[in-house]
């Protein structure tokens, strides 16, 4: 891969069979990233648990979303229906984790910066125009 430049496109795309491997592993690194402020450690395949990963890819109304800067990963975003009808949005390659962090991404972490957060506003902003 090349550096990152500022011209390449930000793009979304939903998480298809094709993209599931990508959505894991980026959720493999968050989940490492985040295991110094939650005490997660992995399991002894070296793998971190995410159990509710597999729901965005197999239960109506969730959705898993690949945020891609020019060809490569950037990021991803999580959403899923809430009873109130609105939509939960858990976008982990955002601006800063809580901690104040960034994710263990440093290359793409000015991308994750840069689109993290405008991408999950922009997805909120397409459902709540889809929704009757």
């Amino acid at each position: 891969m090349g550096l990152i430049t500022d011209s390449e496109p930000i793009t979304l795309r939903p998480a298809t069979s094709e993209l599931r491997p990508v959505i894991e592993q980026l959720a493999q690194l968050y989940r490492h990233d985040m295991s110094e402020f939650l005490g997660h450690l992995p399991a002894t395949d070296g793998r971190f648990g995410f159990s509710s990963l597999p729901r965005f890819f197999d239960e109506p109304g969730r959705q898993a979303i690949l945020i891609q800067h020019g060809m490569a990963p950037g990021g991803f975003i999580l959403t899923r229906p809430m009873p109130e009808g609105e939509t939960s949005i858990c976008a982990p390659a955002g601006p800063r984790e809580p901690a104040g962090r960034p994710l263990d991404l440093p290359r793409h972490d000015r991308v994750g910066r840069a689109v993290g957060r405008p991408s999950a506003y922009g997805t909120r902003n397409s459902r709540r125009s889809t929704t009757p």
